[in-house]
């Protein structure tokens, strides 16, 4: 659509021509960009209230294969060695216990910063933060691990006036 052209258009203004529009979803429009033009995005956007950045998609059906999966993740680009919120869904899938796999996604992390370490980054990283959240969905079987990068909207940009209520909030305030 004519939203969606100039959405793009204003993306590759920035100088991120990587980006595509993949799909309309509800809520939201969904696009991909390459790593680490990602990451340039965050200072532009305005609106999102959340925007997740997925970080892996893989059919599972049966818990330790969830917990080998997470496990073979790279954390140390996201992370800076604290095991962040999990937020699971299921629906339609085999794996029907949120609580079992929010367990097992904890253990993963755990086990996967016993054998690596986290690395050092500085202050003014992006993901610099312990506020981030893991995106746990289960729907039919297919696992999409996502993170959201903006879990710690006030620490992302230091210098930069951020306010606590999302742009939509305020609009409709007014």
């Amino acid at each position: 659509s004519s939203v969606h052209q100039e959405i793009l258009s204003k993306i590759n203004a920035l100088g991120l021509k990587s980006a595509t529009i993949q799909a309309p979803t509800k809520g939201g429009i969904e696009f991909s960009v390459s790593w680490p033009d990602d990451l340039t995005l965050f200072s532009f956007l305005r609106t999102p209230t959340k925007i997740l950045f997925r970080v892996s998609k893989a059919k599972c059906h049966h818990i330790s294969e969830v917990y080998n999966h997470i496990l073979h993740q790279h954390w140390n680009q996201f992370f800076t060695g604290h095991i962040p919120k999990i937020s699971v869904t299921t629906k339609k899938s085999r794996i029907y216990h949120s609580k079992k796999l929010e367990t097992a996604v904890q253990d993963a992390f755990k086990t996967y910063y016993q054998h690596n370490p986290p690395r050092k980054i500085g202050p003014n990283h992006p993901f610099h933060s312990d506020h981030f959240e893991v995106h746990i969905r289960l729907i039919e079987d297919e696992l999409t691990v996502s993170t959201d990068v903006l879990g710690a909207g006030h620490k992302q940009f230091p210098g930069k006036k951020v306010s606590s209520a999302s742009l939509r909030e305020t609009i409709a305030a007014c």
